[in-house]
């Protein structure tokens, strides 16, 4: 199911970028577009890193979600400084691009540096998002689930007057139900006045058949479908 195994061992020489590089991404005087661009091509590097480390891990749906993720948590979420708590929520409806949401968390600084090291090991960051983990605001992986939970979570957050936005990404086989669950978010969520649900579908355009747009490592695609 996508899992990368190798019997290489201690011998493989594996090289991450530190923390410091992405501040340096962070500070640069760019667009907003180059720095999330910059920003997930480092983040892939980490990816890459860990999952070799960890001998175990999906690659492909990694790749393809780093763009998104990446602008997501520097453009659109809010108050990422205030804490899981209080910040806006992410959460990925494939589970198991795992390893780039910690990517991501980790070069901004909101999981610690050395939690690169312990993917999938025990006592480390788990294989699929697990709430034990700062930032990781439900457990998924099986596959659809994560559009109803962010629609639980509109709702929720609606009933407890909070105004934290919800972002929900989901990999192409299931973002094709992205218009009976708009149908459905706007049926439940909207006579609520639920605030901001948004579902976004990531193409997979960097996934393992796809060997011309990985050797770009840029450009995932992604639909939008958003819900007031």
């Amino acid at each position: 199911m996508g899992d990368i195994q190798t019997d290489q061992g201690e011998s493989l020489e594996l090289q991450y970028v530190p923390v410091a590089e992405f501040e340096r991404v962070l500070a640069a005087p760019i667009g907003a577009v180059d720095r999330a661009r910059a920003f997930a091509a480092l983040a892939r590097i980490n990816v890459l890193y860990m999952i070799a480390g960890a001998w175990s891990g999906h690659i492909g749906t990694s790749f393809s979600s780093l763009d998104i993720m990446s602008w997501l948590f520097l453009n659109e979420i809010r108050d990422l400084e205030q804490g899981p708590e209080a910040c806006d929520i992410f959460l990925s409806s494939k589970g198991h691009d795992a390893p780039a949401l910690y990517a991501v968390l980790i070069g901004l600084g909101l999981l610690d540096e050395d939690r690169l090291h312990d993917l999938r090991r025990l006592h480390g960051l788990p294989g699929h998002p697990h709430v034990t983990t700062p930032y990781v605001q439900a457990n998924t992986g099986s596959l659809g689930m994560g559009i109803s939970k962010a629609k639980g979570m509109a709702i929720a957050n609606r009933l407890l007057d909070e105004t934290r936005r919800v972002f929900v990404v989901g990999k192409q086989c299931v973002a094709r139900l992205t218009d009976q669950f708009r149908f459905q978010l706007q049926g439940e969520c909207a006579p609520r006045g639920s605030q901001c649900c948004s579902c976004i579908k990531d193409h997979l355009r960097l996934g393992f058949e796809d060997s011309k747009t990985l050797a770009g490592l840029v450009g995932s695609d992604s639909t939008t479908s958003q819900i007031k």
